[in-house]
């Protein structure tokens, strides 16, 4: 927020939560404990809260990044109407939240669904998506820059109405 306010157009913001942050395991890269918040949390994650001989991996981020993508595409995570257990419920056994205006690009829509792959063993990962063709193809980060304003302007313009 500070960075888009103060018209800094170079800085890099990191989207970042420490406070639920976890390692995860060098000997077998998976986690079997639930943290995290929960309209960002991956189907996994939930589901190692049910049945503990359950566990993830890193591609429960990649899950993550989606989330914030809609977020950031629509102003708001998925399911925010819903009361944070009300919204873990609904991740675990519905379908995989998609971005509702068609109006974004084609790789857009492509890369969205791959985050939300609800099965991570099917899920890419980090390392593969950044290979997506939506990412490849930022070519003018002034331009993408400019992109992001508007859109949020746009956002902020919304919310300041309601």
């Amino acid at each position: 927020r500070y960075g888009y306010h103060t018209k800094y157009l170079h800085l890099i913001q990191k989207i970042l939560d420490f406070g639920v942050s976890a390692q995860v395991s060098r000997i077998n890269g998976r986690r079997n404990s639930f943290i995290g918040t929960p309209y960002w949390m991956a189907p996994e994650v939930i589901d190692c809260d049910e049945d503990p001989r359950r566990s993830y991996d890193y591609r429960s981020d990649v899950w993550s990044v989606g989330i914030t993508a809609i977020e950031m595409a629509e102003g708001a995570p998925p399911l925010c109407n819903l009361q944070p257990l009300e919204a873990l419920f609904v991740i675990l056994r519905e379908s995989a939240p998609k971005v509702k205006s068609s109006g974004w690009s084609r790789k857009f829509h492509d890369f969205m669904e791959k985050c939300m792959i609800k099965n991570f063993l099917f899920r890419p990962t980090s390392a593969n998506m950044l290979h997506h063709p939506f990412v490849q193809n930022i070519k003018n980060e002034g331009h993408v820059v400019e992109s992001l304003k508007k859109h949020l302007t746009g956002i902020i313009k919304k919310r300041q109405k309601k």
